[in-house]
């Protein structure tokens, strides 16, 4: 039993960002900074480039058209690829349908590229 008296409670373990990105490129996949909505400052996305991030889900159906263009614009200077996602968890009903976001092709290209290069230095 825990601290809390839950019988069945499991800490969660905790690791750094830079970690989890090291082992997300382990895995071979690439690290996307998901849905970061406001909180994605140009700041914020330099630090996790400085940390091997790979790139940001620009496109999400929460982000509304001002705040994609600033990711776009943020993720660039940073030297990061852009991501999109439909955030579908299930069949429930609701505005997020699987398909629902589209994303540009030439972003998927990339990130095959992305991850074709770091192979070929494996």
């Amino acid at each position: 039993m825990d601290r809390l008296g839950r019988p069945a409670y499991m800490a969660k373990d905790k690791f750094d960002v830079a970690d989890a990105i090291a082992l997300v490129h382990k895995a071979g996949g690439l690290a996307v900074w998901a849905h970061p909505g406001d909180s994605a400052t140009p700041t914020r996305i330099a630090r996790l480039a400085d940390m091997g991030m790979d790139a940001v889900e620009v496109l999400h159906p929460s982000h509304p058209p001002y705040l994609v263009q600033r990711l776009v614009e943020h993720t660039e200077k940073a030297g990061l690829l852009p991501s999109g996602g439909s955030d579908w968890h299930g069949t429930q009903e609701g505005p997020r349908k699987l398909g629902g976001q589209l994303v540009p092709k030439v972003w998927l290209d990339w990130q095959d590229a992305k991850v074709a290069a770091r192979d070929a230095v494996v």
